[in-house]
């Protein structure tokens, strides 16, 4: 018979990792609901975000999580280009949902294929302390870094939240999708 203390960290642990996924998840929801567009590059988009954060810590041996942030600025930069220069100008066009699904397909397999020749299929880790360091609560125990994550994961999703219901230009979002529905 397995103890309850095992079910109660597979509980912790999934919960963890479906913050993260919830977050990811936000996006896509978002994206598909204001431009009723499937990215299908958004994954890869993710995969080279954390390769830009990977080498920058194995590389200029900067903090995991200072390196986070600057691939998440460089990564929303690289994601701006892309709408503007492949998705915008095919989105309102006849055809143009057919055309984002290829589109976005086409950059996921060049991302992909420029990954994959630059850095190989092989996974790839480093050792920091905040993956050593562990926490334990209620004989529950978990590592610094995934406890970072979910926190972070939840306080994003919480700012889009109040974005969406505060700033101005969230209303506007929110309104053009109460608007789209009551057209269809």
């Amino acid at each position: 018979m397995i103890e309850f203390s095992v079910y109660a960290q597979l509980l912790a642990s999934y919960a963890i990792l479906g913050g993260v996924y919830a977050l990811t998840a936000l996006g896509l929801s978002l994206i598909w609901g204001v431009m009723k567009a499937v990215n299908w590059a958004h994954g890869d988009l993710l995969m080279v975000s954390m390769y830009t954060a990977y080498w920058m810590v194995t590389l200029l041996g900067v903090d995991p999580y200072f390196a986070a942030v600057v691939a998440f600025l460089l990564l929303g930069a690289l994601g701006m280009g892309i709408h503007v220069i492949a998705i915008e100008p095919v989105v309102e066009k006849p055809g143009g949902h057919e055309a984002t699904l290829l589109t976005t397909l086409g950059i996921s397999v060049i991302l992909e294929s420029v990954a994959l020749i630059l850095w190989s299929p092989n996974p790839r880790s480093f050792q920091n302390v905040y993956k050593s360091t562990f926490i334990e609560l209620f004989g529950i125990r978990t590592s610094l870094a995934e406890v970072i994550a979910f926190i972070v994961s939840i306080v994003s999703i919480v700012i889009v939240d109040q974005f969406l219901k505060r700033v101005s230009i969230g209303k506007a979002i929110r309104r053009s999708l109460r608007i789209q529905r009551a057209l269809e």
